[in-house]
């Protein structure tokens, strides 16, 4: 029983660090800029020591894409909240884009990271950011082409392009 007690607090501890570790590299990461951010930069702002950021994340690329897969699970709420309320496709519509702009004024940070570090991810990366984004952005884009189509099926919306509407609001949220 003390056993598990002590591990069951070990692993919320754990977590608790590694959430601390992402928050603090958000800011950095902003801040800074990815290039220009040390893990050290990260630990201090963490208030941490350096070993223990790295005993959590062993490269700053893997501490950004926690950071960022973190970020975007955040988004993915938004979306599963969205995609099983009880509201008519537009409504859902409206209410998609009312979170994806709350997220976006809460995550100020995260945004300017997003414009900063994308730019030029295709040289900061070994992983294919630019694909997994391309490929977020598709998963979103039939989202909301679902979303219009049935709202044309419901008779909340009227008959349009929806592959050319779905982009245009991706872009608008964006």
């Amino acid at each position: 029983m003390v056993k598990y007690i002590k591990m069951a607090r070990s692993e919320e501890d754990k977590a608790a660090k590694k959430e601390i570790i992402l928050k603090a590299a958000l800011r950095v990461f902003a801040r800074k800029g990815y290039h220009k951010t040390t893990m050290t930069d990260v630990a201090e702002e963490a208030q941490l020591g350096r070993g223990t950021v790295y005993w959590h994340y062993k490269s700053k690329e893997e501490l950004f894409f926690a950071m960022y897969e973190s970020e975007l699970a955040e988004m993915d709420k938004y979306f599963e909240e969205i995609a099983v309320c009880n509201l008519s496709a537009l409504e859902k519509i409206k209410k998609m884009i009312e979170l994806t702009t709350d997220f976006y004024s809460r995550s100020e940070e995260f945004c300017k990271i997003m414009l900063n570090v994308f730019g030029e991810s295709s040289q900061t990366f070994q992983r294919d950011i630019n694909s997994e984004l391309q490929n977020i952005y598709q998963i979103y884009h039939q989202f909301i082409k679902g979303l219009l189509e049935k709202g044309i099926q419901q008779g909340s919306i009227k008959a349009i392009d929806t592959e050319q509407t779905a982009s245009v609001l991706i872009s608008m949220m964006d």
